[in-house]
């Protein structure tokens, strides 16, 4: 029996592998594009919140991969995903299907998520036009964090990072078609694999797709998600909280910016994942950073106000 869950991963999906494997250890990085009273409280309270889906700008966007998904297993595609799963084993077909079933109308009132967006060196001056218009709102910010604690394999928060998927109809079902022959294709040798593995691989892979596919007109966002759900586990080091967000009473999970205590311990202190902020549009550019600069020193950092940019982006607010 062969009990490594990467060799599993990489007979499955070797496309996800190969998209974590490109931002783990490397210098990619991520943007938190946000207005400067969220950035402010982050830093300062060293938590970042994690949503409800319902809450989103786009509160379609679970349905939107819900609906997909569904119209690819109602189709070719998924006649053979399921054909495959039967001829390596018909109960792995029964746990993962059964599981999704179970989960598909929960989806949009028990998942919480933190969205941001991958940062080119292009972008370390201005940041990214379209980012700012869409977040932040007269007083835009960027936090700019390493990439790889987005790949770290750790269950202590009980939070997943996702890449984003921009896909349609026919997308999605080559998506589910292409899983489908991986397996088929390698049926003999998953046999010897941890059935455990497997069933962990194509579950959470399909949640995934539920949860973090977007209409293709986003793709310049170049999105990921992090994700907390039930579906993928407890909240195991989440703090959450009953508060009022412009106006609406919610729930929220606070993602601790902190050094972890698992076995693999990660450190998320701002010190040890925050390269940097791009102050965005705003009437008072100097002010905002004249107080982050102060903040990051008291939070920590060596001169701090080497980590800021301006962009000096002109405010243009609608009539």
């Amino acid at each position: 029996m062969i009990d490594d869950p990467l060799e599993t991963a990489r007979l499955l999906i070797p496309d996800e592998v190969a998209i974590r494997e490109n931002i783990s250890g490397t210098a990619k990085r991520f943007a938190y594009y946000t207005s400067a009273e969220t950035a402010l409280r982050i830093l300062q309270n060293k938590e970042i919140w994690m949503r409800n889906t319902a809450c989103m700008n786009d509160y379609g966007e679970i349905s939107y991969g819900t609906n997909l998904l569904v119209r690819a297993f109602n189709s070719e595609a998924g006649n053979s995903f399921r054909a495959a799963i039967n001829e390596l084993d018909h109960t792995i077909a029964d746990k993962v299907l059964n599981d999704i079933d179970k989960w598909l109308k929960a989806f949009p009132l028990t998942t919480y998520v933190v969205c941001v967006s991958e940062h080119e060196n292009s972008e370390n001056e201005l940041g990214r036009l379209s980012m700012w218009r869409a977040y932040g709102g007269g007083s835009g910010v960027a936090l700019i964090f390493r990439g790889d604690p987005f790949t770290a394999e750790t269950d202590d928060l009980g939070a997943y990072s996702f890449p984003v998927r921009y896909a349609g109809e026919a997308e999605v079902s080559a998506q589910v078609m292409s899983l489908a022959r991986r397996i088929h294709d390698n049926a003999k040798v998953l046999a010897n694999h941890d059935k455990s593995d497997i069933i962990f691989y194509l579950r959470t892979t399909l949640i995934s797709w539920i949860l973090c596919t977007k209409h293709a007109a986003f793709r310049e966002e170049r999105e990921w998600r992090v994700v907390h759900s039930p579906a993928l586990g407890p909240p195991e080091g989440l703090d959450t909280e009953i508060v009022s967000v412009h106006g609406i009473p919610q729930r929220i999970y606070k993602i601790p910016l902190k050094m972890t205590t698992g076995e693999i311990p990660i450190d998320l202190s701002p010190t040890a994942i925050l390269e940097g902020i791009l102050i965005g549009p705003t009437y008072f550019p100097m002010v905002s950073y004249e107080a982050f600069g102060e903040v990051l020193r008291e939070i920590g950092f060596e001169n701090p106000y080497e980590r800021i940019r301006l962009t000096n982006i002109p405010l243009r607010q609608e009539a």
